[in-house]
């Protein structure tokens, strides 16, 4: 050992110890930590003690996988909550949000489903119907005999709410086309 070495302190073989052992150390850097641990008994231990590397590999797929899952879970999540609040809405004094919750609930479902994107206005559309007959028939609309007010308020509504969707999809669409198409030049 280079007498200029016996200067240096533990602390930077210490330093330098898991680079070696991580195989990250340039050559000249391992040599010098070898030459170091043949003659200092606490650095050796603390090489041959270290916590041993793993070298598994990182599977990348599975981690892509992962956040996909992930990805898709938080889309049904604000698909499904949208269209409840949404559809909550209808009759009441907040039915207006829906002209922002409807188009986003629309391009939730074109980015999560894909080339399924189309249950989502559907079911909007029958979501909104169901509840509102039912809550026409609870709200003693029948009381009076059969009315057209009964299917009529439900289909005129439900038919507003699935525009909004479909809005909210074309809309995506065609963000998703414009910057599709600047990628290609």
């Amino acid at each position: 050992m280079s007498t200029e070495n016996r200067n240096i302190s533990c602390d930077i073989y210490l330093d330098l110890i898991p680079l070696v052992r991580d195989e990250a150390a340039s050559e000249d850097s391992k040599a010098f930590v070898f030459e170091h641990i043949k003659i200092c008994a606490s650095c050796r231990a603390e090489f041959e003690n270290a916590n041993p590397i793993s070298n598994k590999a990182i599977d990348d797929k599975k981690i892509i996988k992962s956040i996909r899952k992930s990805m898709l879970f938080t889309g049904f999540l604000f698909i499904v909550f949208g269209a409840l609040m949404g559809v909550y809405l209808s009759d009441s004094m907040g039915m207006f949000y829906n002209i922002l919750i409807m188009p986003i609930v629309g391009a939730c479902g074109y980015l999560t489903l894909k080339r399924k994107w189309y249950i989502v206005p559907a079911c909007i559309f029958a979501l909104t119907c169901i509840y509102l007959i039912v809550q026409q028939i609870s709200g003693g609309v029948l009381a009076n005999g059969p009315s057209i007010e009964l299917i009529f308020m439900p289909l005129f509504l439900s038919s507003i709410y699935l525009m909004l969707t479909l809005l909210g999809v074309l809309i995506t669409f065609l963000i998703k086309f414009a910057l599709g198409k600047e990628g290609t030049k």
